[in-house]
């Protein structure tokens, strides 16, 4: 009943001779094969545990493994050493299904719209391409389940998790494949060219890795692991409130844009970096964080955070660079520096608070709300060549340092405080050095010297300008002026001494 052809030359193991070839015969539905590989020999069961069944012994001396085919529709690749036996079952008219069982605790799993097979690789050894397969069943694989899962993506592939179940349910090409991941420690996914993975269900929890490298990411639960990497080249999106955590390492995403949905988060233990991003954006309430150290590192080429949005270091420092336009929500970096370099303009929404601050940009800065550095310099520079005010300090908008200066330049262009924005340096001094026209909204003050330069506008006081114990040297081109209200001073406030000189 079994016909064995020659072996194929083409086909031999590097140091051993060419596999066997054995072609079963037509079954009948239900039909069951089992292989097993045995001390010395692999036998073949046709309709194990039946009246029926009928068994081949292989001589395994010289054999690399051994190919079962049944009609083009099943190919089995069993390599010596193997423990356990793998079956297939239900062949029927409405499609086949496989179910392996053994120790197996590496598992490597293909599929995809783009493949005609299922294919799976045990312990980095091929055991199975299951062509035209619906379905294979890898629960009983590695007793309390598969410790490191590897899924190549020929197509798109959703991965679905069921905890209660202990499984992960992966689909793509009209094909399924059921893996226990009770024990997982490594999940790594590969796909390119439009490929697109979506993870659901719920929470994805390996203990030590999530590396996934996939041109299209949609993420609609929560991923947790000790490191978790994702390299979208086209685009990330992380679903409203799901937590992407890293719970000892690092966050790190690369390339493509990344879009996170209300009260989403990235949240690593030593870092969030973002290299080479495209379009980013942070819905209201989202947050980046890096939780325990290291820095928050954003790369993009325009940053889109909503007001309510939140990017925050917590040991290390927020580290912004990019080459459009970045809108920044609340950003703070509790012992570290916010620096934030944009390629054109930059608004900063929300609070911003750090030790030291430190933006630049090519164009337009503009200030909404409170920035404040905690123990160094808050500096705020534009390097724009447009006559109009460059940096500009919104209505109820302030800019403090409590352990520096607060310096805004604009070499080309001007600088307007509007409303009732304030700058105030607690310790240090506050500068303003603009070739176009100052305009101060609130109060100017400082511990030492106060500066206000226009060197080819006006300087327009609409408040008071106080430095405690330095001096105040204002100066405008096209000339100084305020209304009857607003004084000029340099002296403590305490009755005991002046400070440095006035000049206008």
């Amino acid at each position: 009943p079994c016909e064995r052809p020659a072996a194929v030359a083409t086909a031999a193991r590097a140091g051993g001779a060419a596999p066997s070839d054995f072609v079963v015969p037509a079954v009948n539905t239900g039909d069951v094969y089992a292989v097993r590989a045995n001390a010395g020999d692999v036998v073949v069961r046709v309709n194990e545990g039946t009246p029926s069944e009928r068994s081949y012994a292989l001589p395994s001396a010289s054999v690399a493994d051994v190919v079962i085919t049944k009609a083009q529709s099943l190919m089995l690749t069993v390599p010596l050493g193997i423990t356990g036996h793998v079956r297939f079952t239900a062949l029927s008219a409405g499609g086949n299904a496989a179910t392996l069982v053994g120790t197996a605790t590496d598992v490597d799993v293909t599929l995809g719209a783009a493949s005609d097979a299922v294919g799976v690789a045990l312990d980095s050894v091929s055991v199975l391409d299951a062509r035209r397969t619906e379905s294979v069943d890898l629960r009983a694989l590695g007793g309390g389940g598969v410790e490191r899962l590897t899924v190549t993506m020929l197509g798109d592939v959703d991965i679905s998790h069921d905890a209660q179940a202990g499984t992960y349910t992966l689909s793509g090409g009209g094909r399924s494949v059921v893996v226990a991941v009770a024990a997982l420690t490594e999940l790594r996914v590969r796909g390119d060219g439009n490929d697109l993975l979506v993870l659901r269900g719920d929470a994805f929890a390996p203990t030590t890795l999530v590396n996934i490298t996939v041109p299209r990411v949609q993420l609609d639960t929560n991923v947790a692991a000790d490191s978790v990497t994702c390299a979208a080249s086209k685009w990330l999106r992380v679903a409203a409130d799901v937590r992407v955590e890293a719970t000892a390492g690092a966050v790190q995403l690369a390339d493509g844009d990344v879009t996170l949905g209300e009260r989403a988060e990235l949240s690593g233990a030593t870092a969030v970096t973002l290299t080479d991003g495209g379009s980013v954006k942070f819905d209201a309430g989202a947050r980046v964080d890096a939780a325990s150290s290291g820095d928050v590192t954003l790369g993009a080429a325009t940053l889109d955070a909503a007001a309510t949005s939140t990017v925050a270091a917590a040991a290390g420092a927020v580290r912004v660079t990019v080459a459009g336009v970045a809108k920044l929500g609340v950003t703070t970096a509790t012992k570290g520096d916010v620096v934030v370099v944009g390629g054109a303009n930059a608004d900063l929404r929300a609070a911003v608070a750090a030790r030291a601050v430190d933006v630049n940009v090519a164009r337009q800065l503009r200030v909404f709300a409170a920035v404040s550095a905690s123990a160094g310099a808050l500096a705020l520079h534009s390097a724009s060549a447009s006559p109009s005010n460059a940096v500009r300090i919104e209505r109820d908008a302030t800019l403090s340092a409590s352990g520096g200066d607060v310096i805004v330049t604009t070499p080309h262009a001007g600088v307007l405080c509007d409303g009732a924005a304030t700058l105030t340096a607690h310790t240090g001094a506050v500068s303003i050095d603009a070739a176009g026209s100052v305009a101060t909204g609130g109060a100017v003050s400082a511990e030492t010297n106060v500066t206000l330069h226009a060197t080819d506008g006006a300087v327009t006081l609409n408040a008071d300008v106080r430095a405690r114990t330095g001096g105040v040297d204002i100066v405008g081109a096209r000339g100084v002026s305020s209304d009857s209200a607003t004084s000029i001073s340099s002296y403590d406030g305490g009755g005991g001494g002046g400070g440095g000189a006035v000049a206008v």
